[in-house]
């Protein structure tokens, strides 16, 4: 009994993935089955003469044909696996590191006077140049979300979530402090209160120093009770943006208020 291997034509498979791969495993188990034919060969040609009326001979040479090289063809299928395994492995990485991008692309639309005069994804070759003022807009909403005070429930709400999700370390329990403070859930009962920023100027070391004015208005009759100006001065920062989608829909480029300095001006 002798086992024949027919070769297989590499060329074909050239232009598949992994080919290279797969033809090093191929290699790898024709070269021990090869061994085993090997070996069932030489003990029938070293004993051709007595092979023929010698049945111990005959099942010798019948078992190395078949079972020969056991222990070296495992080894190698040993080898193979682990071949496999660190294959499956490198795929299994490559899904994690897939899965672990965002799938959210921001854009930018430039407006001026009312016009659309740019828009475009958000690339790393025009976003240096896109910073400022995206951090003069920003901290200007911080400042009306943080600080304006609307009748409206909803509104409200979803002010106190826009200015938490432009804050980070410091700045988020300030403006937690800030909110127990003046509770804008307790002074809507009396008043509402609207911003008007005045000036943003930029300042050393990523910070900006911000003057608004806030009108309160009575929450029945709408009547103006007073004005009065503010100033505060705002550290931040740039980092990557978060992976929640509320926050990527108030703050898409990771900017983030790191610490609050605010007061009223005589």
């Amino acid at each position: 009994m002798a086992i024949k291997f027919k070769k297989i034509n590499w060329g074909k498979f050239s232009g598949l993935p992994f080919a290279s791969i797969l033809k090093g495993f191929a290699k790898s188990s024709t070269d021990g089955a090869s061994e085993t034919v090997d070996a069932g060969e030489h003990f029938s040609k070293q004993h051709s003469g007595n092979i023929e009326n010698n049945p111990y001979l005959q099942s010798r040479a019948l078992w190395l044909d078949i079972y020969g090289n056991a222990e070296d063809r495992y080894k190698k299928s040993r080898k193979l696996n682990f071949r496999l395994l660190i294959l499956v492995g490198l795929c299994i990485l490559g899904i994690i590191y897939i899965g672990s991008q965002s799938k959210y692309i921001p854009y930018v639309v430039q407006v001026q006077n009312g016009q659309v005069i740019y828009t475009g994804a958000a690339s790393s070759s025009n976003f240096d140049t896109m910073k400022p003022a995206l951090a003069k807009f920003f901290i200007q909403d911080f400042v009306k979300s943080g600080r304006s005070v609307s009748v409206d429930g909803y509104i409200e709400k979803n002010n106190q979530k826009k200015a938490y999700a432009l804050t980070a370390g410091a700045a988020t329990t300030e403006l937690n402090t800030f909110f127990k403070e003046r509770d804008p859930y307790s002074v809507v009962k009396k008043r509402t209160v609207s911003v008007n920023v005045n000036y943003v100027n930029q300042l050393p070391n990523q910070a900006f120093q911000v003057g608004w004015t806030e009108i309160s208005r009575d929450s029945q009759s709408g009547q103006m009770l007073y004005q009065k100006q503010f100033v505060g001065e705002f550290d931040f920062k740039w980092d990557v943006p978060s992976q929640s989608e509320f926050i990527l829909q108030n703050n898409p480029f990771g900017f983030y208020v790191t610490n609050i300095s605010w007061t009223g001006v005589k």
